[in-house]
């Protein structure tokens, strides 16, 4: 990377931070979706993961007939079927504090994923005078890290930018 960069006279020094936060253990950073895009009734290709409930249902198009008993949103018990914007996200059960590997509803706080812009915010990082490599679980297998340069340049690619 030095070598590269030298003609421009711009010099490098590794700083390596090892980050422990159990928060983030247990969520996945949403590469390229804003969570206020889950469930805003526009299937977002960014957002559509099994980890947002295929964009909170806004991608399950025909789908949306999926077999969901409305007695058993708000019952205590988080159901598949149910855990849609459409079916009030299963009335909260998917989010409460014993049951939340499923919580894909975008307002709550126990949320399953997050975006990277609140990733960077958690973990008070800014791309002001470092390029910053950020290692994470990903929604998308293929990507390993993201890498962002001090000009503020987000690139969300499994070849870089």
């Amino acid at each position: 990377l030095a070598s590269v960069f030298e003609q421009y006279n711009i010099t490098w020094v590794k700083h390596e931070i090892d980050i422990r936060n159990s928060s983030l253990r247990q969520r996945i950073v949403m590469a390229g979706c804003r969570p206020q895009k889950v469930g805003d009734g526009m299937c977002d290709r960014e957002c559509q993961h099994d980890m947002t409930g295929n964009d909170g249902g806004d991608c399950d198009g025909r789908a949306r007939t999926r077999r969901c008993n409305r007695e058993r949103i708000g019952d205590g018990v988080c159901d598949a079927d149910c855990n849609r914007v459409y079916h009030e996200w299963d009335g909260g059960d998917c989010c409460t504090a014993t049951n939340s590997t499923a919580c894909f509803d975008p307002n709550s706080f126990r949320r399953v994923y997050i975006s990277y812009s609140e990733y960077k915010r958690i973990l008070n990082i800014n791309n002001g005078d470092y390029l910053n490599i950020y290692f994470a679980h990903w929604t998308d297998t293929n990507l390993l890290a993201i890498a962002t340069f001090p000009w503020e340049k987000d690139i969300f690619s499994i070849y870089g930018g």
